[in-house]
């Protein structure tokens, strides 16, 4: 027995990608990656739509954004 399956559609989070590419920040999904201590390749497919945001990575990716001086809110970086 596994896990019931998630039927609903998976959001791409590409928010995300916004804030990076903001003139305030500048910064890269590598950096983001390294940051929130979140595998590139799985980064790259949350970003895209490929994979589901867990919470704890949602939580890992708004530290990292906070620690680096980034003020934004959770409705601000991920599509529910």
């Amino acid at each position: 027995m596994g896990r019931p399956k998630i039927e609903t559609p998976i959001q791409a989070q590409t928010k995300i990608k916004e804030i990076l590419s903001r003139p305030r920040v500048q910064r890269t999904l590598a950096w983001l990656s390294r940051e929130a201590c979140i595998t590139y390749p799985l980064l790259h497919q949350i970003v895209s739509g490929k994979r589901r945001l867990q919470d704890a990575q949602a939580n890992r990716i708004l530290h990292a954004f906070k620690s680096s001086g980034v003020e934004v809110a959770y409705n601000e970086v991920f599509i529910d």
